[in-house]
Protein backbone atom coordinates (compact mmCIF):
# COMPACT_ATOMS: atom_id res chain seq x y z
CA UNK A 1 0.00 0.00 0.00
CA UNK A 2 1.61 3.58 -0.87
CA UNK A 3 2.40 5.55 2.29
CA UNK A 4 0.60 3.01 4.09
CA UNK A 5 1.04 4.06 8.13
CA UNK A 6 2.08 0.68 9.35
CA UNK A 7 -0.74 -0.18 11.67
CA UNK A 8 -2.90 -3.09 11.48
CA UNK A 9 -6.12 -3.61 13.89
CA UNK A 10 -8.42 -5.83 14.83
CA UNK A 11 -11.66 -4.17 13.97
CA UNK A 12 -13.58 -4.72 16.66
CA UNK A 13 -12.98 -6.50 20.01
CA UNK A 14 -15.70 -9.16 20.96
CA UNK A 15 -17.34 -9.24 24.46
CA UNK A 16 -19.08 -12.19 26.34
CA UNK A 17 -22.77 -12.94 26.26
CA UNK A 18 -23.79 -12.04 29.97
CA UNK A 19 -25.85 -14.51 31.73
CA UNK A 20 -27.67 -14.08 34.75
CA UNK A 21 -29.26 -16.97 36.53
CA UNK A 22 -31.04 -17.20 40.17
CA UNK A 23 -29.24 -18.68 43.02
CA UNK A 24 -31.00 -21.91 43.45
CA UNK A 25 -30.70 -23.02 39.62
CA UNK A 26 -29.18 -25.47 38.73
CA UNK A 27 -26.28 -24.76 35.69
CA UNK A 28 -26.90 -28.13 33.81
CA UNK A 29 -29.46 -28.96 31.08
CA UNK A 30 -31.21 -31.83 30.68
CA UNK A 31 -32.15 -30.86 26.91
CA UNK A 32 -29.71 -30.38 24.43
CA UNK A 33 -26.66 -27.96 23.85
CA UNK A 34 -26.85 -25.25 21.75
CA UNK A 35 -23.93 -23.45 20.24
CA UNK A 36 -24.47 -19.71 18.93
CA UNK A 37 -22.06 -16.99 18.64
CA UNK A 38 -22.25 -14.11 20.99
CA UNK A 39 -24.33 -11.22 21.11
CA UNK A 40 -21.80 -8.58 20.69
CA UNK A 41 -20.66 -9.97 17.39
CA UNK A 42 -24.34 -8.91 15.85
CA UNK A 43 -24.13 -5.17 16.84
CA UNK A 44 -24.91 -3.04 13.62
CA UNK A 45 -20.51 -2.08 13.51
CA UNK A 46 -19.65 -4.65 11.42
CA UNK A 47 -16.35 -6.83 12.13
CA UNK A 48 -13.83 -5.50 10.37
CA UNK A 49 -10.07 -5.94 10.13
CA UNK A 50 -7.27 -4.69 8.34
CA UNK A 51 -4.73 -6.71 7.08
CA UNK A 52 -1.35 -6.86 4.77
CA UNK A 53 1.67 -8.80 4.24
CA UNK A 54 2.47 -8.03 7.97
CA UNK A 55 -0.40 -9.22 9.22
CA UNK A 56 -2.89 -8.57 11.49
CA UNK A 57 -3.14 -6.96 14.72
CA UNK A 58 -5.36 -8.69 17.26
CA UNK A 59 -7.17 -7.65 20.07
CA UNK A 60 -5.81 -9.64 23.89
CA UNK A 61 -6.96 -12.94 23.60
CA UNK A 62 -7.57 -12.29 27.72
CA UNK A 63 -10.58 -10.64 26.93
CA UNK A 64 -12.64 -13.64 25.42
CA UNK A 65 -15.35 -14.32 26.70
CA UNK A 66 -15.89 -17.68 29.65
CA UNK A 67 -13.62 -19.63 30.78
CA UNK A 68 -10.62 -19.02 30.31
CA UNK A 69 -8.58 -22.40 30.67
CA UNK A 70 -6.32 -23.23 27.29
CA UNK A 71 -5.71 -19.56 26.86
CA UNK A 72 -1.73 -20.26 27.21
CA UNK A 73 -1.61 -22.23 24.25
CA UNK A 74 -3.82 -19.76 22.65
CA UNK A 75 -1.55 -16.99 22.86
CA UNK A 76 0.55 -19.78 21.30
CA UNK A 77 -1.18 -19.33 18.32
CA UNK A 78 -2.17 -15.18 17.91
CA UNK A 79 1.19 -14.37 18.65
CA UNK A 80 1.33 -15.22 14.54
CA UNK A 81 0.05 -12.20 14.15
CA UNK A 82 -2.05 -13.31 10.94
CA UNK A 83 -4.77 -15.41 13.16
CA UNK A 84 -8.52 -14.13 13.53
CA UNK A 85 -10.16 -15.39 16.80
CA UNK A 86 -14.07 -15.08 16.91
CA UNK A 87 -15.62 -16.54 19.98
CA UNK A 88 -18.41 -19.37 20.09
CA UNK A 89 -20.61 -19.78 23.08
CA UNK A 90 -22.88 -22.75 24.02
CA UNK A 91 -25.97 -22.96 26.13
CA UNK A 92 -26.08 -26.00 27.85
CA UNK A 93 -23.87 -28.90 29.54
CA UNK A 94 -20.50 -28.80 29.55
CA UNK A 95 -17.63 -31.69 28.61
CA UNK A 96 -14.17 -32.20 30.33
CA UNK A 97 -13.34 -32.88 26.40
CA UNK A 98 -12.79 -31.07 23.85
CA UNK A 99 -15.73 -30.70 21.75
CA UNK A 100 -15.61 -30.38 17.88
CA UNK A 101 -17.87 -26.96 16.40
CA UNK A 102 -19.44 -27.88 13.33
CA UNK A 103 -19.85 -25.17 10.29
CA UNK A 104 -19.75 -23.55 6.88
CA UNK A 105 -18.90 -20.52 4.82
CA UNK A 106 -20.92 -18.67 2.43
CA UNK A 107 -20.10 -19.07 -1.19
CA UNK A 108 -21.35 -17.48 -4.62
CA UNK A 109 -23.33 -20.67 -4.98
CA UNK A 110 -24.83 -20.92 -1.57
CA UNK A 111 -25.26 -17.43 -0.63
CA UNK A 112 -29.12 -17.97 -0.62
CA UNK A 113 -28.87 -20.33 2.37
CA UNK A 114 -27.34 -17.34 4.38
CA UNK A 115 -29.92 -14.87 6.45
CA UNK A 116 -26.54 -12.34 6.91
CA UNK A 117 -25.69 -12.52 2.68
CA UNK A 118 -29.39 -12.25 1.90
CA UNK A 119 -29.84 -9.40 3.60
CA UNK A 120 -26.87 -7.49 2.21
CA UNK A 121 -28.64 -8.35 -1.08
CA UNK A 122 -31.88 -6.61 0.63
CA UNK A 123 -30.23 -3.76 1.64
CA UNK A 124 -28.21 -2.82 -1.69
CA UNK A 125 -31.62 -3.44 -3.46
CA UNK A 126 -33.38 -0.64 -1.14
CA UNK A 127 -30.47 1.27 -1.89
CA UNK A 128 -30.69 1.19 -5.76
CA UNK A 129 -34.50 1.71 -5.09
CA UNK A 130 -34.04 4.82 -3.24
CA UNK A 131 -31.42 5.83 -5.85
CA UNK A 132 -33.52 5.33 -8.58
CA UNK A 133 -36.68 7.30 -6.28
CA UNK A 134 -34.66 9.87 -5.86
CA UNK A 135 -33.39 10.49 -9.57
CA UNK A 136 -36.87 10.24 -10.59
CA UNK A 137 -38.26 13.11 -8.29
CA UNK A 138 -35.75 15.09 -8.83
CA UNK A 139 -36.69 15.30 -12.41
CA UNK A 140 -39.92 15.63 -11.56
CA UNK A 141 -39.37 18.47 -9.37
CA UNK A 142 -37.80 20.31 -12.21
CA UNK A 143 -40.54 19.52 -14.23
CA UNK A 144 -42.83 21.32 -12.06
CA UNK A 145 -40.90 24.20 -11.43
CA UNK A 146 -40.70 24.83 -15.62
CA UNK A 147 -44.55 24.76 -15.62
CA UNK A 148 -44.61 26.78 -12.71
CA UNK A 149 -46.75 24.63 -10.28
CA UNK A 150 -43.66 25.19 -7.82
CA UNK A 151 -42.11 28.44 -7.31
CA UNK A 152 -38.40 28.04 -7.46
CA UNK A 153 -37.45 29.68 -4.20
CA UNK A 154 -40.46 27.95 -2.23
CA UNK A 155 -37.58 25.06 -0.40
CA UNK A 156 -40.89 24.11 2.18
CA UNK A 157 -42.87 23.00 -1.31
CA UNK A 158 -39.94 21.71 -3.35
CA UNK A 159 -39.14 19.33 -0.04
CA UNK A 160 -42.60 18.41 0.25
CA UNK A 161 -43.37 17.63 -2.95
CA UNK A 162 -39.76 15.38 -3.20
CA UNK A 163 -40.40 13.13 -0.16
CA UNK A 164 -44.18 12.53 -1.49
CA UNK A 165 -42.87 11.74 -4.54
CA UNK A 166 -40.41 9.49 -3.39
CA UNK A 167 -42.73 7.35 -1.01
CA UNK A 168 -45.50 7.13 -3.89
CA UNK A 169 -42.89 6.00 -6.60
CA UNK A 170 -41.49 3.39 -4.11
CA UNK A 171 -45.02 2.04 -3.31
CA UNK A 172 -45.61 2.30 -6.68
CA UNK A 173 -42.77 -0.03 -7.93
CA UNK A 174 -40.84 -0.97 -5.17
CA UNK A 175 -41.65 -4.27 -5.05
CA UNK A 176 -41.18 -4.97 -8.99
CA UNK A 177 -37.82 -3.60 -8.60
CA UNK A 178 -36.25 -5.54 -5.80
CA UNK A 179 -37.87 -8.72 -7.06
CA UNK A 180 -35.85 -7.91 -9.98
CA UNK A 181 -32.67 -6.34 -8.75
CA UNK A 182 -32.87 -9.92 -6.79
CA UNK A 183 -32.91 -12.22 -9.87
CA UNK A 184 -30.25 -10.25 -11.31
CA UNK A 185 -27.74 -9.55 -8.88
CA UNK A 186 -24.28 -11.03 -9.22
CA UNK A 187 -23.38 -12.46 -6.06
CA UNK A 188 -19.62 -11.36 -6.82
CA UNK A 189 -20.94 -8.12 -5.40
CA UNK A 190 -20.85 -9.58 -2.09
CA UNK A 191 -17.20 -10.15 -2.13
CA UNK A 192 -17.17 -12.96 -0.41
CA UNK A 193 -14.04 -14.66 0.20
CA UNK A 194 -12.87 -18.23 -0.45
CA UNK A 195 -11.82 -20.49 2.14
CA UNK A 196 -8.28 -21.80 1.49
CA UNK A 197 -7.65 -19.31 -0.98
CA UNK A 198 -8.19 -15.30 1.07
CA UNK A 199 -8.32 -17.46 4.29
CA UNK A 200 -8.36 -20.60 5.96
CA UNK A 201 -9.69 -22.18 9.02
CA UNK A 202 -7.45 -23.63 11.55
CA UNK A 203 -9.29 -25.10 14.11
CA UNK A 204 -12.95 -24.33 15.55
CA UNK A 205 -13.58 -26.22 18.90
CA UNK A 206 -15.58 -25.44 23.06
CA UNK A 207 -12.60 -26.14 24.93
CA UNK A 208 -12.99 -28.24 28.14
CA UNK A 209 -14.86 -27.79 30.68
CA UNK A 210 -16.07 -24.25 29.34
CA UNK A 211 -18.86 -23.06 27.92
CA UNK A 212 -16.86 -21.11 25.33
CA UNK A 213 -14.67 -22.01 22.23
CA UNK A 214 -13.35 -20.44 18.96
CA UNK A 215 -13.17 -20.45 15.61
CA UNK A 216 -9.32 -19.85 14.42
CA UNK A 217 -9.05 -18.12 11.27
CA UNK A 218 -5.56 -17.34 9.38
CA UNK A 219 -6.03 -14.40 6.88
CA UNK A 220 -3.96 -14.80 3.68
CA UNK A 221 -2.86 -11.24 3.28
CA UNK A 222 -0.79 -12.29 -0.12
CA UNK A 223 -4.31 -12.82 -1.83
CA UNK A 224 -6.03 -9.87 -0.46
CA UNK A 225 -3.63 -7.21 -1.93
CA UNK A 226 -5.89 -5.82 -4.52
CA UNK A 227 -7.13 -2.44 -2.28
CA UNK A 228 -10.69 -4.55 -2.50
CA UNK A 229 -12.40 -5.92 1.36
CA UNK A 230 -13.85 -9.11 1.49
CA UNK A 231 -16.25 -10.72 3.75
CA UNK A 232 -16.09 -14.04 5.42
CA UNK A 233 -19.95 -15.58 7.05
CA UNK A 234 -19.88 -18.09 8.87
CA UNK A 235 -23.25 -20.24 9.90
CA UNK A 236 -23.05 -22.85 12.65
CA UNK A 237 -24.64 -26.28 12.23
CA UNK A 238 -25.40 -28.78 14.24
CA UNK A 239 -23.36 -32.29 14.86
CA UNK A 240 -22.98 -34.55 17.29
CA UNK A 241 -21.97 -32.76 20.06
CA UNK A 242 -24.12 -29.49 19.47
CA UNK A 243 -27.45 -28.45 17.95
CA UNK A 244 -28.13 -24.85 16.49
CA UNK A 245 -31.69 -24.51 18.08
CA UNK A 246 -30.71 -21.20 20.46
CA UNK A 247 -30.60 -19.71 17.00
CA UNK A 248 -32.20 -16.51 17.75
CA UNK A 249 -31.58 -13.87 20.39
CA UNK A 250 -32.83 -10.25 20.88
CA UNK A 251 -30.64 -7.68 19.87
CA UNK A 252 -30.65 -5.71 22.93
CA UNK A 253 -32.37 -6.93 26.34
CA UNK A 254 -36.11 -6.35 26.30
CA UNK A 255 -36.10 -5.49 22.67
CA UNK A 256 -38.63 -7.05 19.90
CA UNK A 257 -35.49 -6.99 17.08
CA UNK A 258 -34.31 -10.52 16.63
CA UNK A 259 -31.34 -12.13 14.57
CA UNK A 260 -29.97 -14.80 13.93
CA UNK A 261 -26.92 -16.07 16.47
CA UNK A 262 -25.98 -18.61 13.91
CA UNK A 263 -24.15 -16.71 11.52
CA UNK A 264 -21.61 -13.77 11.84
CA UNK A 265 -19.62 -11.84 9.53
CA UNK A 266 -15.75 -10.89 8.97
CA UNK A 267 -14.97 -8.45 6.89
CA UNK A 268 -10.95 -8.00 5.68
CA UNK A 269 -9.10 -5.67 3.75
CA UNK A 270 -5.04 -4.85 2.71
CA UNK A 271 -6.16 -1.55 4.02
CA UNK A 272 -8.71 0.11 6.05
CA UNK A 273 -12.45 0.11 5.65
CA UNK A 274 -14.64 2.38 6.41
CA UNK A 275 -16.96 1.83 9.34
CA UNK A 276 -20.42 1.39 8.60
CA UNK A 277 -21.58 4.42 10.99
CA UNK A 278 -19.43 6.80 9.63
CA UNK A 279 -22.52 7.80 7.79
CA UNK A 280 -24.73 8.69 10.60
CA UNK A 281 -22.76 11.20 13.21
CA UNK A 282 -18.97 10.93 11.75
CA UNK A 283 -20.21 12.38 8.26
CA UNK A 284 -21.50 15.42 9.48
CA UNK A 285 -18.31 16.22 10.93
CA UNK A 286 -15.91 14.31 9.32
CA UNK A 287 -16.94 14.79 5.82
CA UNK A 288 -16.73 12.33 3.06
CA UNK A 289 -14.66 9.00 3.74
CA UNK A 290 -11.22 8.83 3.11
CA UNK A 291 -8.38 6.64 4.56
CA UNK A 292 -6.18 9.95 4.75
CA UNK A 293 -8.47 11.88 7.36
CA UNK A 294 -7.73 8.79 9.63
CA UNK A 295 -4.38 8.32 8.98
CA UNK A 296 -4.31 12.51 9.86
CA UNK A 297 -5.78 12.02 13.22
CA UNK A 298 -3.60 9.14 13.94
CA UNK A 299 -0.81 11.16 13.71
CA UNK A 300 -2.07 14.08 15.54
CA UNK A 301 -3.28 12.30 18.17
CA UNK A 302 -0.57 9.28 18.30
CA UNK A 303 -3.26 6.40 18.33
CA UNK A 304 -3.65 3.41 16.37
CA UNK A 305 -5.71 4.07 13.26
CA UNK A 306 -8.19 1.17 14.14
CA UNK A 307 -8.81 -0.06 17.46
CA UNK A 308 -8.32 3.56 19.85
CA UNK A 309 -11.35 5.03 17.36
CA UNK A 310 -11.91 4.11 13.89
CA UNK A 311 -13.15 0.74 15.09
CA UNK A 312 -13.76 1.08 18.62
CA UNK A 313 -16.65 -0.97 20.35
CA UNK A 314 -18.61 1.40 21.84
CA UNK A 315 -17.66 3.86 18.80
CA UNK A 316 -16.95 7.26 19.87
CA UNK A 317 -19.84 9.93 20.91
CA UNK A 318 -20.50 13.09 18.94
CA UNK A 319 -18.64 14.80 21.19
CA UNK A 320 -15.43 13.03 20.82
CA UNK A 321 -15.34 12.90 17.10
CA UNK A 322 -16.30 16.57 16.66
CA UNK A 323 -12.87 16.88 19.14
CA UNK A 324 -11.43 14.79 15.87
CA UNK A 325 -12.83 17.19 13.30
CA UNK A 326 -11.97 20.25 15.05
CA UNK A 327 -8.47 18.90 15.62
CA UNK A 328 -7.93 17.82 11.40
CA UNK A 329 -9.87 21.35 10.11
CA UNK A 330 -6.58 23.18 12.81
CA UNK A 331 -3.92 20.76 10.79
CA UNK A 332 -5.55 21.28 7.23
CA UNK A 333 -5.39 25.32 8.31
CA UNK A 334 -2.04 25.06 9.52
CA UNK A 335 -0.64 22.48 6.01
CA UNK A 336 -2.54 25.78 3.86
CA UNK A 337 -0.79 28.37 6.37
CA UNK A 338 2.87 26.75 5.46
CA UNK A 339 2.76 25.37 2.26
CA UNK A 340 0.28 27.90 0.45
CA UNK A 341 -1.99 25.71 -1.03
CA UNK A 342 -4.36 23.41 0.34
CA UNK A 343 -3.75 19.63 1.63
CA UNK A 344 -4.85 17.08 -1.10
CA UNK A 345 -6.99 13.67 0.43
CA UNK A 346 -6.90 10.19 -1.52
CA UNK A 347 -9.25 11.11 -4.26
CA UNK A 348 -6.74 14.17 -5.56
CA UNK A 349 -8.94 17.02 -4.46
CA UNK A 350 -8.65 19.30 -1.52
CA UNK A 351 -9.82 17.78 1.63
CA UNK A 352 -12.53 18.51 3.12
CA UNK A 353 -14.43 18.38 6.51
CA UNK A 354 -18.57 18.20 6.79
CA UNK A 355 -20.88 20.66 7.27
CA UNK A 356 -21.11 21.08 10.85
CA UNK A 357 -17.06 21.74 11.16
CA UNK A 358 -17.19 24.31 8.23
CA UNK A 359 -20.21 25.74 9.31
CA UNK A 360 -18.23 26.48 12.87
CA UNK A 361 -14.56 27.23 12.06
CA UNK A 362 -15.28 28.37 8.48
CA UNK A 363 -13.94 26.92 5.09
CA UNK A 364 -10.11 26.42 4.25
CA UNK A 365 -9.15 29.20 1.94
CA UNK A 366 -8.50 28.01 -1.38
Amino acid sequence: MKNTLKIFCLAAIMLPLMMSCKEDELLTYDSETNVYFPNRLFSRYDTRITVNANGVSLGSPEILPGDRRGLDSLRQVVSRQDIAIIPIMIMGNTSDVRRDIAYRVATVDNYTDFETATNLVSRAARAALETEADAAAQAALEAAIEVGEILPDDDIAKNRFLTDYVAAYIAEFGEDFIREFRESYDPADLNLGIEDVDFEILDAYIWPNSDTGVIVMRLSPENVGDGKFRRAIFQLLPNEHFSTNFDRNPYVSGSNNMISTIEMMLSFSDDLMMPQYWNTAWRAIMGDWSIGKIRILANVFNMSTGSDFLYAFPPPDQMLIFAYGAALQRWLLDYREEHGTRFLDDNGQPMRLGNIINNIFGNIPA
